[in-house]
């Protein structure tokens, strides 16, 4: 069975992680990519891991995961010839996306408006580190200093030292799904108005505005004027982290707020009895959580993290373990699901990956054909250069509109995934609607309580408790810091599912929709009756994206889970953080979030061309766990060719690039009040060794012949970073930035989330736009779109939404109901502005 993509040709001009990542994921579900690759091949051919560790071009895991199913042909650029082959593929293409430095195309002559002026209805999709336009636009990147600068670095690991990143590549994995749902919303403007444009993709811009916790410590700091620090040692909060078990670790989040369920976790022991483990205030004494997690130690070292996880699902309690790569392997759950893949490659034989991101039955994801060899199919696509005709323009809309213009989406979302993923399509055109009820709030998602006393908000930390002008009154529901971010170009409206009439109601909004996306515990909307076959009745061409956290079967289908837990059970926890310590010094993140979500975009995009082609609706999953394993595509491909369990490298190079470290600047304070510096320099070239010796004078010690290799620079990575590190520490973090990228050294300041506002790039590109709050609470700088279209630019149509704000126009002009019938389902409790009084 083709998959949705079958029929497209995307030509590939990326190069490494980023870009290849999003026409991976196009060629996967079909399109014909066409990997367009320099002498000698992409960069990532040479950096591994490798069988045996012996470096070779044609095995090197990195680039086999991020180019299966596509096609290789070796072009020299430099040459007139093969100038002229790209541009007659680009004829025949239904878009390009590159990732050359701003203004090398145009150098060659076959820049935008070459390509434009021959392809008027064709997109061209340009990923740079900083954008086209920007006065960072020449300053080099990678996977450390972008997220240093762009990311939410800061606050990983503990105020005691140094911010520790993610594993390897997964920042650059986050940025690609987003170019994904850009590539292809470019694509469908193409085919549906004739719209050809440049799409400016910043991998920068991506992490400042994207759903991995940089949204929510600008916002908080905006609102309140709280920074958010770094955990500490001493102030870890109650029941939230990583612990010890019998055979490993398991991380647990917020199971104070739900006491009941803990309690049931544990069996229900006398000591947990006490009144006092009742009362909320009660955790925020740390005496009281020291006595707490001291019976929670005990329970836990009893048992194993399986036996564990048992439990918390039993209880609904949010809680994963710790697994390696080996574990999930051959963990049954996923092996039941077919989430594993097996394909051959000719150098590499027979390996098995992780596989299909989503399940989408009526056109489906498939493994076609590894990764290609350079230039295996050079003489076949010349072949079809000189048999084919070049693809006629579409024709031009008289009046372009937002990719997704006219397409209707119901919101039924929790937390991060879901919103994420409605934002964005909210972004690109689509009009999405919110279904909100007034007698239910779900957890974690318009915040923590519905009514929180200012005190109670002074408690908290400051992405649940950094209100405007720190007062959460009077609808602290409709700008809580952890959420709001997420709700803009959006429409609220309510209704009372747990009723007959509230189901009917929205029934009738789901007959003049396009999709539903939900991303619920499993069983949440099956025990409200509202499944796909339900939805079906309304609209037999309804498109249903549900984004569960393992997917709707197997044995960890009702497994309650947040971001952070993903990050636990696909393996990234292990993986990540510091050398010398040990998971529990560990920040919670939420990288899976930001996949799922964008991915849960390209899905409903994905459903709706296949409808357009079919007449066919169709209920598609995303198991967000699965759909993390990308940003750990090396650790599986370590442990595929090689049997090896990767090990965890803090802030060091995946790839043993020397010297890579995240160092101490000049601090205009104390970790406790954000006031330390830090930068990051990641050295992957002996060209950029050398400049960074220029740049520090040339001292003695740097002069050492060994150091001259990467090879002699890897043996003494300690002895420089000491040296790395003395050299920093008296020295401002921007102006070292700004002397290190004039050299040519990869280097960023690690930003806390308040000094994001002022930033250069950032002020330029306009990253940044105040948005009046509906409650006339204040007007903030609020998150802007990062997705850039030249022809259909996106913006904010919509500030952040507030609660039940678009009612008249779902129940009036969308339903068509009468003012008595209006009037009547307020006082039965549909519509409303408020959440009932009686939640607290």
């Amino acid at each position: 069975m083709p998959g949705p993509l079958d029929g497209l040709t995307v030509v590939d001009l990326s190069e490494y992680i980023c870009g290849p990542y999003a026409t991976k994921l196009l060629a996967d579900f079909g399109a014909d990519v066409i990997k367009v690759e320099r002498p000698g091949g992409d960069p990532a051919r040479r950096v591994g891991p490798f069988p045996g560790n012996q470096p070779d071009p044609e095995k090197s895991g990195t680039f086999f995961y991020f180019n299966t199913n596509k096609r290789s042909i070796e072009l020299d650029l430099a040459s007139t010839a093969d100038r002229e082959a790209l541009l007659q593929l680009i004829d025949r293409a239904d878009a390009v996306v590159e990732s050359f430095p701003p203004g090398y195309l145009d150098g060659l002559g076959i820049g935008w408006d070459v390509i434009h002026g021959r392809r008027p209805d064709i997109p061209l999709i340009s990923i740079t580190n900083f954008g086209q336009e920007s006065p960072y636009r020449d300053y080099v990147g990678n996977e450390l200093t972008l997220y240093a600068l762009a990311g939410e670095l800061y606050t990983m690991g503990v105020q005691e030292r140094e911010p520790v990143t993610m594993y390897g590549t997964a920042s650059l994995v986050e940025s690609g799904s987003a170019a994904a749902t850009a590539t292809f919303a470019a694509i469908f403007a193409s085919k549906r108005q004739g719209i050809g444009q440049r799409v400016d993709f910043s991998i920068a811009d991506s992490h400042f505005l994207g759903a991995d916790r940089r949204h929510v410590g600008t916002i908080s700091y905006e609102f309140s004027g709280r920074r958010t620090v770094r955990a500490s040692r001493s102030n870890r909060a109650a029941l939230s982290g990583v612990y010890p078990c019998a055979d490993g670790w398991v991380e647990f989040t917020a199971a104070s707020g739900r006491m009941d369920r803990f309690a049931d976790m544990l069996g229900n022991p006398e000591w947990i009895r006490d009144p006092k483990w009742s009362i909320r205030a009660t955790l925020l004494d740390p005496d009281n959580v020291a006595e707490l997690e001291a019976h929670f130690f005990e329970w836990l070292s009893e048992r194993t993290k399986r036996e564990i996880w048992a439990a918390a699902r039993a209880a609904r309690v949010l809680c994963g373990p710790l697994f390696d790569v080996a574990e999930l392997s051959a963990d049954s759950h996923f092996r039941d699901r077919g989430f594993w893949a097996t394909a051959n490659h000719a150098w590499l034989g027979e390996i098995t990956i992780p596989g299909r991101p989503f399940v989408m039955p009526k056109a489906p994801w498939s493994l076609r054909r590894p990764a290609p060899l350079l230039n295996e199919h050079g003489a076949e696509i010349r072949a079809e250069i000189a048999s084919r005709p070049a693809l006629a323009p579409t024709v031009r809309t008289s009046n372009p509109r937002l990719p997704l213009d006219g397409i209707r989406v119901i919101d039924l979302c929790v937390v991060w995934a879901g919103p994420f993923a409605t934002l964005l399509l909210g972004d690109l055109g689509a009009e999405v609607l919110k279904a909100e009820n007034p007698h239910v709030m779900q957890p974690m998602t318009r915040g923590t309580l519905a009514h929180p006393t200012k005190a109670y908000a002074a408690m908290l930390p400051p992405a649940a408790g950094g209100y405007p002008n720190n007062d959460p009154a009077p609808h602290a529901y409709n700008y809580s810091p952890t959420f709001v971010q997420l709700y803009r170009n959006k429409k609220s409206f309510t209704v009372d599912l747990r009723t007959e009439e509230g189901k009917e109601i929205f029934g009738r909004v789901v007959a003049q929709s396009d999709a539903v996306v939900e991303n619920n515990a499993t069983e949440t909307l099956e025990g409200l009756g509202i499944t796909y076959d339900w939805l079906r009745k309304y609209n037999p061409q309804i498109i249903m994206v549900r984004i569960p956290a393992y997917g709707s079967t197997g044995p960890y289908n009702q497994a309650r889970a947040l971001g952070v837990h993903l990050e636990s059970v696909m393996g990234h926890t292990l993986l990540r953080g510091y050398r010398d310590a040990d998971p529990s010094e560990n920040s919670a993140i939420y990288s899976g979030d930001y996949l799922a979500g964008a991915q849960a975009a390209l899905a409903v995009m994905l459903g709706v061309w296949h409808r357009e082609k079919t007449g066919e609706g169709q209920l598609i999953e995303i198991g967000q766990a699965e759909n993390a394993s990308p940003m750990l595509a090396q650790a599986f491909m370590e442990y595929a060719m090689n049997g090896t369990l990767p090990e965890r490298r803090g802030n060091r190079s995946l790839y043993d690039f020397a010297p890579t470290g995240v160092y101490a600047c000049r601090p205009s304070g104390t970790a406790e009040e954000c006031g330390d510096r830090w930068i990051a320099i990641s050295i992957e070239t002996d060209e950029q060794w050398r400049a960074l010796r220029g740049a520090m004078g040339d001292p003695a010690w740097s002069k050492d012949p060994a150091l001259d290799t990467n090879a002699g620079r890897l043996a003494a990575h300690d002895a420089i970073d000491a040296q790395l590190a003395a050299w920093t520490a008296d020295k401002d973090d921007y102006e070292l930035f700004h002397a290190l990228q004039e050299a040519g050294v990869p280097s960023a300041p690690v930003l806390e989330a308040s000094r994001a506002f002022d930033d250069a790039h950032v002020l330029a590109r306009g990253l940044y736009q105040p948005q009046t709050l509906y409650d006339q609470v204040g007007t903030f700088r609020f998150n802007t779109p990062f997705l850039r279209f030249s022809e259909t630019p996106t913006g904010v149509r919509q500030p952040p939404v507030a609660f039940g704000e678009h009612n008249d126009y779902v129940y009036r002009e969308l339903l068509g109901i009468s003012d008595a019938e209006y009037q009547r389902l307020v006082e039965a409790g549909h519509i409303a502005q408020e959440f009932d009084a009686t939640i607290p």
